[in-house]
């Protein structure tokens, strides 16, 4: 063989051997790589009916974020087991989801932060402040023998007798939540 004919054959040969080596047995029509990420949903929150898309311990009774009994807060309260007996009276065996006792009872609103000092009537203030006096939230009267300073004013029969009512102080403090009525 020539020197130019064996140059050209040694050359193919080189190539082939490099393009062989450079291969595998690995079917190319698969993906080179295989790691590939799942993710499930599943437990609390998982579709979840609760407000927020998740649990948070607390069950929405009513209103415009009621929760209902599937989502987990709700499950295991008295409203979804049958626990409730809508009779105008929050008793000690009822929970707080029970018509007679959400937001009905101080045991079953939030606690008021008493008042402010600005001219303005906050949600978080008591029903019973001076600002709060027209408030369309604060005239919510239950008349079942409780002051619910979170949705009563002074304007409620349950409420009229409270020193704030007859002008007494009106610095911040720690109203609602006393009181009987519910288990919580």
């Amino acid at each position: 063989m020539s020197t130019p004919a064996r140059q050209v054959w040694t050359f193919g040969w080189l190539l082939a051997a490099l393009g062989y080596w450079g291969c595998s047995d690995d079917n190319t029509n698969t993906p080179t790589s295989t790691n590939t990420s799942v993710v499930t949903v599943t437990g609390a929150g998982a579709g979840s009916s609760c407000r927020g898309g998740g649990p948070d311990g607390v069950c929405i009774a009513e209103g415009e974020a009621a929760e209902d009994c599937t989502c987990e807060d709700c499950t295991s309260r008295d409203r979804c087991t049958g626990g409730c007996v809508d009779d105008g009276t929050c008793s000690e065996e009822e929970d707080c989801t029970c018509t007679d006792c959400y937001h009905k009872v101080a045991a079953c609103t939030p606690n008021t932060g008493g008042c402010d000092s600005d001219p303005l009537c906050q949600t978080n203030e008591s029903c019973l402040c001076p600002d709060c006096a027209g408030a369309a939230f604060c005239m919510q009267c239950f008349d079942n023998g409780e002051c619910v300073d979170f949705n009563e004013g002074c304007s409620c029969a349950d409420c009229s007798a409270d020193p704030l009512c007859a002008g007494g102080s009106t610095t911040s403090g720690g109203g609602g939540n006393g009181g009987s009525g519910g288990k919580g």
